[in-house]
């Protein structure tokens, strides 16, 4: 089982988001879209483990099952209206 809880933009860091999800997957991805085509990413880092980066997606190897909170950071800044984030197991 894996869900999104909450998706909250950082005040301090414009372009910045908080994605807290619950996941029992050893890996699974943040899909992110701005509008119709994949989000910029400059940067991510995750409480449940180590990510990797990579165009419109955040793909992380889970140390442990549960909650977790990923914090990305967007090469532009977007308003969390525009932006669309998707959680897979892989």
């Amino acid at each position: 089982m894996c869900t999104i809880i909450a998706v909250e933009p950082l005040i301090r860091q414009p372009g910045g988001f908080a994605i807290t999800t619950i996941c029992n997957a050893e890996r699974f991805q943040l899909l992110l879209r701005d509008g119709s085509r994949p989000a910029g990413l400059r940067a991510a880092q995750s409480s449940a483990g180590p990510v990797q980066v990579s165009p419109g997606a955040v793909t992380i190897t889970s140390k442990r099952p549960g909650e977790a909170v990923t914090t990305v950071e967007l090469t532009a800044p977007t308003g969390s209206e525009a932006l669309s984030v998707m959680l897979q197991p892989i």
